[in-house]
């Protein structure tokens, strides 16, 4: 269910967002959005139409190679936004990122023919840079994740932070599906797993695992 009304959502989840004029302009010209699990917000190519506010569940973040092959990099929880939207947005470039829903998930689309306009709002502009600096250091954490840590420790930290974002030690993915965000092969993640379960750090089952 989508909120009452952007003023409160924004209120509740981003209260950064906080001169009254600036709130004014969200939520006359901002629209809410619900997204079912698995759905798309963004692919790479297409040109953003507008920049995502996370107001419940998460989206997660992809790169995708020229051959469709996707990369996880990140998530986007309630209260943040995607620091590359802002970027193509900002310079009317095509998005280079996937954004898909990982759950059920609220947003609140701000048109990108406001991102000049609203620069101009103290507030805004900050939230602007401070999600610069956030995303700039979780991007740096996944490319020191994949040139410095091998596959085995890559996996474990993936599936806790997959596990904590949703809120359940129970995943569904297939082997495949996992292999495909950490760009390496579904026999390298089956044997991982199953050395995994093997120290009891959890159980496997069909077409899901549980994390103990």
């Amino acid at each position: 269910m989508l909120p009452i009304s952007i003023a409160a959502a924004l209120q509740a989840e981003f209260p950064q967002l906080h001169s009254p004029e600036l709130v004014q302009r969200l939520s006359a010209e901002a629209t809410a959005k619900s997204l079912a699990e698995g759905e798309i917000l963004s692919h790479p190519g297409t040109y953003l139409t507008a920049i995502p506010l996370v107001l419940s569940g998460s989206l997660k973040v992809l790169r995708q190679s020229e051959e469709g092959h996707d990369l996880f990099l990140y998530y986007l929880t309630p209260g943040q936004t995607c620091a590359m939207a802002l970027s193509c947005c900002g310079s009317a470039a095509p998005s280079e990122l996937l954004l898909v829903a990982e759950e059920a998930t609220e947003v609140v689309l701000v048109p990108v023919q406001l991102f000049d306009a609203l620069m101009s709002y103290p507030d805004w502009k900050q939230f602007v840079a401070m999600t610069y600096a956030q995303r700039f250091h979780e991007l740096l954490g996944t490319i020191d994740s994949i040139a410095f840590q091998k596959m085995d420790v890559r996996l474990a930290d993936y599936l806790e932070t997959k596990a904590r974002q949703l809120r359940t030690r129970t995943l569904t993915q297939t082997h495949q599906e996992i292999a495909t965000e950490l760009g390496t092969s579904r026999e390298v993640i089956s044997r991982l797993l199953k050395q995994m379960e093997k120290t009891n750090q959890l159980r496997l089952h069909r077409n899901r695992l549980e994390l103990l």
